[in-house]
Order: structure tokens, then sequence, then C-alpha cells
């Protein structure tokens, strides 16, 4: 088994997206796609108002999932990476796609919110997956 497919990678990887996914579930349920896997009157029971908004509060209602899911995509990436060619392009693209993203909404290219504290979230998510998988491979 090589490295990178070590359990490792799949639990964080599991766990990272699961957390992500729950605090969208919880928290944001302004998200489409939830609109569309779960009822609108069960989401309703679920939701949990927040009225005390602070720069922590939103950093983890807004920044952390999409933190998170970026841990896990390059978790599950690696997990699976094999060293070809497709493989290699794939994982650089995994690695710039949140900063891709953030750039086509700060340019309304696309829609969305461009946030300075999404990139921060997402240099600091690359930061210590490098970290981690330097320790785990040595």
């Amino acid at each position: 088994m090589s490295k990178n497919r070590t359990p490792t990678n799949y639990i964080i990887g599991t766990i990272t997206l699961l957390i992500g996914g729950l605090i969208y579930l919880f928290f944001r349920q302004d998200i489409l796609a939830l609109q569309y896997i779960f009822n609108s009157e069960w989401l309703k029971s679920i939701n949990i108002k927040i009225n005390h908004h602070s720069i922590f509060i939103d950093c983890l209602i807004y920044n952390l999932p999409d933190a998170l899911w970026y841990y896990s995509l390059l978790s599950f990436m690696i997990a699976f990476y094999d060293k070809s060619i497709i493989n290699r392009i794939l994982f650089i693209i995994a690695i710039l796609l949140p900063f891709i993203w953030e750039s086509l909404q700060y340019f309304r290219i696309i829609s969305g919110t461009y946030d300075n504290i999404d990139i921060t979230f997402y240099l600091i998510t690359l930061i210590i997956f490098l970290c981690l998988q330097k320790k785990l491979n040595h």
C-alpha cells in the first residue's frame, strides 16, 4: 500500500467532509443543494439561528466549512494519488481550485461573494495539509 493510501487520509477526509457538511446543514441552509436534497420543513426544524454575530462566529459558520471541505478534497485526492500525469494534473487543480473560484468571484465572472478571509482559511488549510502529509510520509 502506498504511503498516501494510509487510512489517515481517508479518515481525516471523511471527518472534515462530515463536519463541514454538518455546519452547512445546521447553520447555512440557504445553500441551494441542501434544498434539493432535504425536505424544507425538516431543514427548518433543525436550523440553528445565531442572533449574536461576531468575527469568530462568522468564521465558524461561513469560512470554516469551506476550509474543511477543501481539506477533505485534498485528503481524498492524495489518498488516490498514483503519480500518473493525470493524477498530478488533477491534484494541482484540486490545490488551486478554491483560489481560482475566489478569483472568479472577485472579477465577477461567476456569482458569489469574494472574501479575503476565505483565501486566508484556504492558505492555512493548504499549509496544514502539506505539513501533515510530510509528517505522514516520513
